[in-house]
């Protein structure tokens, strides 16, 4: 195996724009594994990982040494790891509080109207976690593996690329990102890559959108993540 020159790569800020694809599943395997062990890292939707993504996409993917999965499932990672010699590769994903999660999924939602999370309409926060959370009505991403979590909960986004249990190798939380991305290029033995903090959003929305926990919506978020509770005992309901 060929020794690598990480000095021939650096980390290009590329802000407002998405520097890899978020949606690739297997296609994101076209790299070679030219260092073992190859990281494969699942990207869990509002945790950071865009940021992660843009620090690597021009280093480490360009070294061999990673692949950016985005937010991918496990029939993918497998399929990604069957390309590296005696599937020699190590997981990362990352994870995010489950409060500060729902408060991103509303505000990302309510200034996009799109993507990332059915659209609020004008629906404060405590009706949208209770129109998600399945109260009002049933729409049809309430149909999924882990009863009394909609589909865009945080527990059914993790459980969809790492499965259950889910025992990634390395574990990157938003809430402490650049010290866990440190530790983490420390791990590897790989150089301190900064991270660039790019964001798809065009335009800031922080305080745009009020976002109280009610205890009534606390409630409901617990329900929602009671899964991820249980595999993150980092994160206690509140």
């Amino acid at each position: 195996m060929r020794a690598i020159d990480f000095s021939a790569y650096s980390v290009s800020r590329m802000p407002d724009e998405f520097c890899t694809s978020h949606w690739c599943f297997d296609k994101c395997c076209e790299a070679p594994c030219t260092r073992l062990p190859h990281v494969l890292y699942m990207h869990v939707e509002k945790t950071g990982g865009s940021s992660v993504e843009c620090a690597t996409v021009r280093t480490l993917v360009q070294a061999g040494v990673w692949t950016n999965m985005g937010h991918t499932d496990q029939g993918a990672v497998s399929a990604c790891a069957h390309r590296c010699p005696e599937r020699q590769t190590f997981t990362v994903i990352s994870i995010r509080d489950p409060y500060a999660y729902w408060a991103s999924v509303y505000r990302y939602a309510r200034f996009n109207r799109a993507a990332a999370a059915p659209s609020p309409g004008d629906m404060n926060f405590e009706q949208y976690i209770a129109w998600m959370a399945g109260e009002e009505q049933k729409p049809w991403w309430r149909r999924t593996p882990i009863r009394g979590s909609p589909a865009w909960s945080q527990s059914v986004r993790v459980r969809r690329a790492c499965g259950e249990p889910c025992t990634p190798d390395f574990v990157l939380h938003t809430e402490s990102l650049a010290d866990d991305w440190a530790a983490l290029l420390d791990t590897l033995q790989v150089p301190r890559y900064p991270l660039p903090h790019t964001n798809a959003v065009k335009a800031p929305y922080n305080g745009l959108y009020n976002t109280p926990f009610s205890r009534h919506t606390l409630d409901r978020i617990n329900k929602m993540e009671a899964w991820f509770f249980r595999q993150f005992p980092k994160y206690t309901p509140r």
